[in-house]
């Protein structure tokens, strides 16, 4: 449609020297006479854009009343909040942005998270922020350096925050805090006018003030800061217990690592979550009603009815090629695709070059690696930031999408929003046993190079073919990686079964798992860092980084997360009933521990023991070995107005490691003020009213008790299998100096479990691990076993004892030290950033 229209134009052209209003007849100094043109203008409707639509939509998505607009997302529901420690609460709300593309206008909607202020007293979210027990260890006093200007950490996280002050019932803003006390600081009224009509004041203490003259009780204000919500000329003061934050205030300021770890953990989301509460959304808010928001519904066209492999790649991994082109050969029964799908994440276009002539190039040589005559179809996908891609896995019933049947297919949906690129949704058939790992980062796809022109077709030629791929001649160190891979290929075939998801467990799951089909078999679905543990119950945030999913480390394995209870000479029996085959089988169930099955549940039981802690005025330990004595430690440093005893049925604590090492521990729990008690034990049968009845007689009274004697061995399931005839008098299994069970070659036993005489210590079952796992990489591999390696038992006596977060005692062969130097090694962090990299983790903080 087109219309043309006639414009007549007259334009009056100023000589520039002759300003407007100067008389007519003032020529001399006029160059060029008036000039009239006439312009013909050539209209054409494109499209037509319902403004009113977009306006009754934005309106009735983003401006409800009560919700907190962030730029373009907006939060509203209060169920959404999740708290992240430091009073801090995360929110899920949604984005929605209206934006061209080529295929029109689209409207853009996904999930979103914001930090926003707990609401509620001033009082307690300083607490929660600066982790103190209550209002009078607050620190007040305490500066940073914030735009060139030294400011109080308390006055700098106040300030410009709302809040509600009684008894006046107004929200007002924090402009700072009172440089005095609240009995202090003075106050100046307004009195009236006198007789020349001059304003009178008076001057009052800000404490006086609100309990004499407006009769409000005060319990704990008066020696602390008042709020100030006036000018800087004209303060205003309310004391601190009288006000309390408004909901809904964005947080701006950057999380620690502790906070970022739990909003990644309790704010994941699961592609299938994702769309659902999208989906959700769209129907609470009433998006049918609406023609213009009912046509944006997504849809995800066919790209292939052929069996597609999907690599994913980015900057951090690098190319995948032949670990991934293993996994697919192995994983789908010796198939090969006949199509790959290369998606690379995070590309400049300054980069696309490296992608096509590198790492393309190394990919289509793995292929030639594998099968020198398979040539499959390639095309690259290269993603750029600011959109969102989703990928879900084929045949898992979580996958499918909301009011829709379950698809058999690899589905990569994408939403676009950048005219410059058109939308591309792809479905690829794949096989079910392919293992494709999901992702919800943000992308914008851009298809860079397809090879073969016969997927240009299946993409409705949406890309076109840049170059076929032809088969050139390998060099020697091309033949040599060949080799290589068809040697891991052999040992991909072999499966072996680990029991047990401990210290030695884990590690020998991670070492082993790109070289053999591996299958984790443990009673939980985490593996937690046991010397960890009693930080975490002083301080939960901890457990965050100590207690971890099997799958973050275990990418390449299979978890089953249900107890062994039978072995045969072939398969590993659970408890649900499942037979797992194993050619090689490694034991590593240590000592029964009988925590929860889930990573949430056993964080949620950190939370309880440290709330039963906080609430305890009294608290009895029972146990004297290495967890009471760090248990008490660790209570006494962070409560040290806790009263603590530890009781143990021994002469001495710490029986494990020398007298010096047990009589330095003693006096420094002395120092902290816990009572120890010797050779007594403790009935608990007898508690009464928390009275607890010593086997002297003597009654001790507490609030709660922790028990932490020793824990059994994890070996009783084995006594009713083929293993039963391989446990010595004690429960644990001898092993032969390659630490194979006595009597089985193709089985290995780790860690505590084992018959070695060493002391059981974390840092041995490592070493264990490590010994199995290069021993079973050589005969995975078809090596001779006197080429195996032989475990050497530690003979010295070292060992470190924490004391509190700062102090530890540490034992070595020829002295003993107690103080801050050993802390320096273990205290601090207690190995668990170490441990977290062994296992191939971020040492600081847990992944999404």
């Amino acid at each position: 449609m087109s219309q043309t229209l006639m414009v007549t134009s007259s334009i009056t052209v100023n000589n520039g020297n002759r300003s407007p209003g100067s008389p007519k007849d003032d020529r001399k100094r006029q160059r060029r006479p008036y000039n009239s043109k006439t312009f013909k203008v050539e209209i054409n409707s494109a499209a037509k854009i319902p403004m009113q639509s977009m306006a009754n939509a934005l309106q009735g998505l983003v401006l409800w009343r009560g919700s907190l607009l962030v730029r373009q997302p907006f939060f509203h529901n209060p169920k959404n909040f999740v708290d992240v420690g430091g009073g801090i609460l995360g929110c899920r709300g949604f984005h929605s942005s209206f934006r061209t593309t080529q295929g029109g206008l689209s409207l853009n909607i996904d999930v979103s998270t914001t930090m926003i202020i707990q609401p509620g007293s001033v009082v307690d979210f300083l607490i929660a922020n600066q982790n103190v027990k209550d209002p009078f260890q607050i620190d007040w006093a305490k500066v940073a350096i914030f735009r060139l200007t030294v400011v109080t950490v308390a006055k700098r996280t106040l300030k410009n925050l709302r809040i509600k002050a009684n008894p006046a019932n107004t929200v007002f803003k924090i402009f700072g805090l009172s440089e005095r006390p609240c009995k202090e600081q003075i106050l100046s009224l307004k009195k009236g006018k006198n007789e020349d009509g001059e304003i009178q004041t008076i001057e009052v203490i800000v404490y006086d003030y609100f309990v004499n003259h407006r009769n409000i009780e005060l319990r704990y204000s008066g020696d602390l800061p008042c709020i100030n919500v006036g000018k800087p000329k004209r303060p205003t003061y309310f004391p601190l217990e009288l006000c309390s934050l408004v909901s809904l205030q964005h947080y701006t300021k950057s999380l620690s690592t502790f906070q970022r770890s739990s909003l990644v953990e309790k704010l994941r989301q699961k592609p299938q979550e994702r769309m659902r509460v999208l989906t959700d959304a769209l129907k609470v808010n009433n998006y049918d009603a609406e023609p213009m928001l009912r046509s944006c519904s997504p849809s995800m066209p066919l790209i292939s009815k052929v069996p597609t492999m999907f690599i994913r790649m980015d900057a951090s991994y690098g190319s995948p090629g032949q670990e991934a082109l293993l996994e697919f050969y192995v994983s789908s029964g010796k198939r090969k695709p006949d199509q790959i799908i290369i998606f690379r994440d995070g590309v400049s276009e300054l980069q696309f070059n490296q992608v096509l002539n590198i790492e393309l190039d190394q990919i289509i040589e793995a292929c030639k690696c594998l099968d020198e005559k398979w040539s499959p179809k390639f095309m690259v996908i290269v993603a750029q930031k600011n959109h969102h891609t989703k990928f879900f896995q084929p045949g898992s019933p979580d996958n499918v999408p909301p009011g829709g049947e379950q698809p058999n297919k690899l589905i990569i949906q994408s939403s676009f929003s950048s005219p410059n690129f058109k939308p591309l949704q792809i479905f690829a058939n794949c096989p079910k046993a392919a293992k494709i790992q999901l992702t919800t980062k943000p992308y914008c796809l851009r298809s860079l190079e397809m090879i073969s022109k016969s997927f240009e077709s299946d993409l409705e030629n949406k890309g076109r073919a840049l170059r076929s791929l032809n088969s050139s001649f390998l060099t020697r160190g091309k033949q040599r990686r060949g080799e290589e891979l068809k040697e891991r290929i052999r040992m991909e075939n072999k499966r072996v079964v680990v029991v047990g998801g401990g210290v030695a467990g884990s590690l020998v799951a991670k070492s082993l798992q790109f070289r053999a089909a591996l299958t984790l078999i443990d009673s939980k679905d985490y593996f937690e860092i046991p010397w960890a543990s009693l930080r975490g119950m002083v301080e939960p945030s901890f457990a965050e980084r100590s207690v971890i999913r099997h799958r973050d480390y275990l990418t390449n394995g299979h978890v089953i997360t249900s107890p062994a209870i039978d072995v045969t000479p072939t398969e590993v029996l659970t408890a649900e009933g499942r037979s797992i085959p194993y050619d090689y089988l490694v034991i590593a169930t240590g000592h029964h521990d009988p925590v929860p099955t889930t990573r949430f549940e056993r964080l949620q039981q950190y939370q309880a023991d440290n709330e039963k802690i906080k609430g305890a005025k009294s608290i009895l330990i029972i146990g004297g070995g290495p967890t009471g004595v760090e248990l008490a430690g660790e209570i006494a440093f962070d409560y040290p107005e806790k009263d603590v005893t530890l009781v143990h049925n021994g002469y001495r604590l710490l029986e494990f490691i020398g007298p010096k090492a047990s009589n330095k521990s003693l006096e420094w729990l002395k120092s902290k003020h816990v009572d120890v008690k010797l050779e007594q034990s403790v009935d608990l049968d007898s508690n009464s009213g928390g009275a607890y009845v010593t086997s002297s007689g003597e009654i001790i009274e507490a609030d709660c008790h922790f028990l932490c004697t020793g824990k059994p061995l994890g070996s009783e399931w084995l006594k009713g299998t083929m293993l039963k005839g391989s446990l010595d008098e004690l429960g644990r299994l001898e092993v032969d100096e390659n630490l194979r069970v006595k009597g089985h070659r193709n089985v290995f036993a780790i860690g505590d479990i084992t018959d070695i005489k060493e002391m059981k210590q974390g840092y041995s079952a490592q070493k264990h691990a490590l010994v199995a796992a290069k021993n079973l990489s050589i005969l995975l591999a078809g090596g001779r076993q006197s080429k195996m390696a032989a475990y050497e038992p530690r003979s010295s006596a070292k060992a470190f004892v924490s004391l509190g977060r700062r102090e530890a005692v540490a034992q070595f062969p020829f002295t003993t030290v107690i103080g801050v130097a050993p802390g320096l090694i273990k205290s601090r962090d207690l190995f668990v950033g170490k441990t977290r990299k062994h296992l191939g983790l971020d040492p600081h903080i847990v992944d999404a």
